[in-house]
C-alpha cells in the first residue's frame, strides 16, 4: 500500500502544497492525514529523515485532490473496471497518464489508482461532500481560449525609421569566388653580362684585347602547404665565353655550370625542419686545354651527386634584409660519376669503375644580405668531409643594381678540394675564381 500511494505524496511535495492551505476542504484534510501517516511509515522503514524535493517528479493528475470535491465519471469507470492495464485503459486514463511528466508508466498508474480509490470511498461513505460534477466543470470557461485576431507585436524603433537610399541596387546577388590556396611559388631571374678590353699593338706594357660574355639563369619552384611541409627546388644555369689567343680554340668556355638543389622539409619547431636534401651538378660543355684538343671536363664528366639527411634552420630579420638557411647533415652520401674513360683517373675514379662513392657529413648554408640600397650579396657555403678529404666551396655574388634592367655583378668563388692529386697546383689544393661584369638583368 505504501508503494502504491507514495508517488502521490511525492508529487504534493514537488508542487509545494500543504494541508493548511486547504483546511476548508474536508476531503483534502482527510486525504492529507492518511498520506502523512504513510509517509512517516515509509521514512522509518527506509531510514530517511525527509524527502528530497528536487528529485521528486511532478504529476498534474493530483489536481483532483486539491480542487472542489467533484463527481468524476472516469473515477466510477476505473473503479468498476476489472483489468487495470495501460493497453486496455479508456482514453481518459491514457490522457491522464500522459500528464505524468518524468514518471514511469507504473508510477503514473499508481497515482491515478490512489486518487480514484479515495474518491470512490467518499462517494460511498460521505456523498454530501460532493459539490460539483464533471459535466459542470467542462461547461465552465476555459483558461485558454482561441485568439480571434492575431496580436500585432510592438514596433521597434528600427522599423519606424525612414528608409535610406544608399544609391545602388543591392538586390542583385553577389558573386563570391573562392580561390584555392596557392601552395606553389614560382620565381626566377636571369642576366646577360659583357666585358671588353682593348690594347693597341704598341701598348708600352703589352696586352691582349678580349671580349667576354656571361649568361646566367635561375628558376625556383617552392612548395609550402602552410602547415608542416616545405619543398624547395632550385635550378641554376651559367654559361660564359671569352675570346683568347689560343692557337687551337679562339673562343673558350669560362663559366660552365648546371646545378639542381632540392630540399624536402618537415617542420619540427618554429624555425627547425627535418630535411632530406639532394644536390646534383655538372658542366654543360667541354673545357679544352690551352693550345690543345684535349679537354678536362665534358657533360656528366664529372657529375656530382650528394644525398643527405639532417636538420635545417631557417632565419630572417624583421625587414628581411638578412635571410637564409643552414642545413646540418650528419649523414651524407657523395658520388662522383665520370662517363668519359680518359677523365676517370683525373677525378680519382678507380680503373674499371665509372663512379667514386663515399659517405661522410656535410654542411650547407645559403644567405642573402642587403647591406645598402641597390646592393645585394648572395652567398652559398658548402662543406663535405669523410675524414679522408675535404671539399669546401664558397660562392659569392654581389649585384649592384643600376636600374630595373641594368646591373653590375662581381663573382668571387674560393674552393678547396684535396680529393685528387690532379687538383694540386701552385697554391696547393686551394682554387680561386673571380669575374666582374656589366649587363642586363631581369626578375620574374
Amino acid at each position: 500500500m505504501c508503494r502504491t500511494v507514495l508517488p502521490v505524496l511525492i508529487s504534493f511535495f514537488a508542487l509545494g502544497v500543504s494541508a493548511q492551505q486547504y483546511s476548508q476542504n474536508p476531503l483534502t484534510n482527510s486525504y492529507f492525514g492518511k498520506m502523512d501517516s504513510l509517509a512517516r511509515a515509509w521514512r522509518h522503514a527506509n531510514h530517511q529523515a525527509e524527502f528530497d524535493e528536487k528529485r521528486v517528479p511532478t504529476n498534474p493528475y493530483i489536481y483532483r485532490l486539491i480542487s472542489s470535491p467533484t463527481l468524476y465519471n472516469s473515477t466510477l469507470t476505473h473503479t468498476m473496471d476489472v483489468d487495470w492495464t495501460f493497453d486496455q485503459g479508456l482514453p481518459e486514463r491514457r490522457s491522464a497518464l500522459s500528464l505524468g511528466v518524468n514518471y514511469s508508466q507504473n508510477q503514473a498508474l499508481n497515482v491515478m489508482r490512489a486518487t480514484d480509490q479515495h474518491y470512490a470511498q467518499v462517494y460511498v461513505e460521505d456523498p454530501a461532500l460532493i459539490v460539483s460534477t464533471e459535466e459542470h466543470i467542462r461547461r465552465e470557461p476555459k483558461l485558454r481560449e482561441e485568439v480571434a485576431h492575431p496580436i500585432e507585436p510592438e514596433k521597434k524603433m528600427a522599423d519606424m525609421a525612414a528608409p535610406i537610399d544608399l544609391g545602388g541596387d543591392f538586390g542583385e546577388p553577389v558573386l563570391v569566388k573562392v580561390r584555392r590556396p596557392k601552395f606553389w611559388t614560382l620565381k626566377g631571374s636571369g642576366s646577360l653580362q659583357f666585358t671588353q678590353s682593348y690594347y693597341s699593338d704598341n701598348w708600352y706594357q703589352g696586352g691582349e684585347k678580349n671580349y667576354a660574355e656571361l649568361s646566367s639563369f635561375t628558376l625556383e619552384a617552392n612548395f609550402d602547404n602552410k602547415q608542416k611541409i616545405q619543398w624547395d627546388n632550385k635550378l641554376e644555369v651559367q654559361l660564359g665565353f671569352q675570346t683568347s689567343s689560343d692557337t687551337v680554340h679562339r673562343i673558350k668556355v669560362t663559366s660552365n655550370l648546371l646545378r639542381y638543389t632540392g630540399n624536402f622539409g618537415y617542420q619540427a619547431t618554429k624555425s627547425w625542419y627535418y630535411t632530406a636534401s639532394v644536390v646534383s651538378y655538372t658542366q654543360i660543355m667541354r673545357y679544352f686545354d690551352t693550345n690543345a684538343n684535349t679537354y678536362s671536363t665534358e657533360f656528366a664528366s664529372p657529375l656530382y651527386l650528394t644525398l643527405s639527411v639532417g636538420m635545417t634552420y631557417k632565419f630572417s630579420s624583421k625587414q628581411s634584409k638578412f635571410s637564409g638557411s643552414l642545413l646540418l647533415s650528419p649523414v651524407a652520401y657523395n658520388m662522383r660519376y665520370v662517363g668519359c674513360d680518359s677523365l676517370r683517373s683525373r677525378y680519382s675514379v678507380e680503373e674499371g669503375k665509372v663512379a667514386y662513392h663515399n659517405f661522410g657529413s656535410s654542411l650547407t648554408m645559403n644567405f642573402k644580405l642587403l647591406p645598402c640600397k641597390n646592393v645585394t650579396w648572395e652567398s652559398r657555403i658548402y662543406y663535405f668531409t669523410n675524414l679522408s678529404y675535404v671539399d669546401f666551396e664558397w660562392e659569392n655574388t654581389f649585384t649592384f643594381t643600376i636600374n630595373k634592367y641594368l646591373s653590375s655583378k662581381l663573382f668571387i668563388y674560393p674552393r678547396f678540394d684535396d680529393s685528387s692529386t690532379a687538383y694540386r697546383g701552385n697554391h696547393g689544393y686551394f682554387m680561386f675564381k673571380e669575374w666582374l661584369s656589366l649587363g642586363l638583368s631581369f626578375d620574374f
